[in-house]
């Protein structure tokens, strides 16, 4: 539920705001809250906010942008504030930028411009106090070697343009870099080396069920949703292009980073957004681009809005060892 500001609860008491979809409560204390002043905004019996009106918002309609509530102005826009940077990526629930997804030419990270910057207060995982993401159980990573993973990571799915072979190459760099010890070297020094190397050898046997992550979020989300392996649906080289992007936009930015216990909890979180993906697409003998905006949208509303990434982390923790 989204946390109700005080503006907007001057303006439901003071009656300029009509419309709302129930009789009931407007407002409700935030769940575990020991106080009476945090408070949530309703939803309706089907689940819904009560202010939206068909597509449409009765707050931002009747009272305009400024009047909604901090996490409302920064949708469709998922936030991470670590010691150096604000991390901006969008959730594509948001059909505007589920459509992006489509869009041709190279993968890359932007210093937010435009109506992508946000102002204070900022509403998102705060991590400017926080220690660097784990490596592993018991060892950090650094600021400049975890971004310079990132960027690999990024940079992978844009050049192998298929998300399970660029899945692939990152599981095996990333279990090289786990090895990691301050003894080596600098961090960020192995990273790249470590996926050139992961490029140019086979496969491995795995040492971990890449689909745990799937089996957790269904844990979470009570999700009908099968783990996809092998799955028959057939994607374009077009559309298998779109999902490869679809997981660089979940690697950015993600807050997993640091609420796991380490980057093979990330790795786990990427192939669960992958499958899920796929998996809402799992009644087509072959997708459509309509098909696979709707299933990018579901996989987001799924992964960003309704399962607890914090909970995906504890759930994740036996996979660290």
């Amino acid at each position: 539920m989204v946390p109700a500001d005080g503006r907007l609860v001057e303006l439901v008491k003071s009656g300029r705001l009509t419309g709302v979809r129930t009789a009931g409560a407007v407002f409700v204390s935030a769940p575990g809250s020991a106080s009476a002043g945090e408070l949530r905004i309703a939803h309706g019996g089907d689940g819904v906010c009560i202010f939206r009106q068909t597509n449409r918002c009765a707050i931002h309609t009747q009272a305009g942008e400024l009047a909604l509530p901090v996490s409302c102005r920064h949708y469709p826009r998922v936030i991470l504030r670590d010691s150096v940077n604000t991390r901006i990526s969008l959730s594509h629930y948001c059909p505007t930028a589920a459509s992006m997804l489509f869009a041709t030419g190279d993968i890359e990270i932007a210093d937010a411009a435009g109506r992508l910057t946000v102002d204070e207060p900022i509403e998102g995982l705060d991590a400017r106090d926080a220690l660097p993401p784990l490596l592993r159980p018991g060892m950090l990573t650094d600021l400049d070697g975890y971004n310079a993973w990132e960027l690999c990571c990024v940079a992978t799915l844009a050049r192998e343009g298929d998300a399970r072979s660029a899945l692939d190459v990152i599981g095996r760099a990333t279990e090289t870099l786990r090895t990691w010890k301050p003894i080596d070297g600098k961090l960020v020094d192995r990273v790249e080396a470590a996926f050139d190397d992961a490029r140019g050898r086979p496969a491995q046997t795995r040492t971990w069920d890449v689909h745990m992550g799937s089996e957790i979020i269904r844990s979470l989300a009570s999700s009908p949703l099968h783990t996809v392996d092998g799955d028959p649906v057939r994607l374009s080289t077009d559309l298998e292009r779109v999902v490869a992007n679809y997981v660089a936009a979940r690697v950015f930015g993600n807050w997993i980073s640091y609420q796991g216990r380490g980057l093979r909890t990330i790795v786990a979180w990427l192939h669960a957004c992958h499958d899920t993906v796929r998996a809402f697409l799992q009644n087509e003998k072959a997708a459509t681009p309509a098909s696979l905006l709707s299933a990018v949208r579901n996989a987001d509303l799924l992964m960003l809005h309704t399962v607890d990434s914090q909970a995906f982390a504890r759930a994740a923790v036996i996979l660290e060892t």
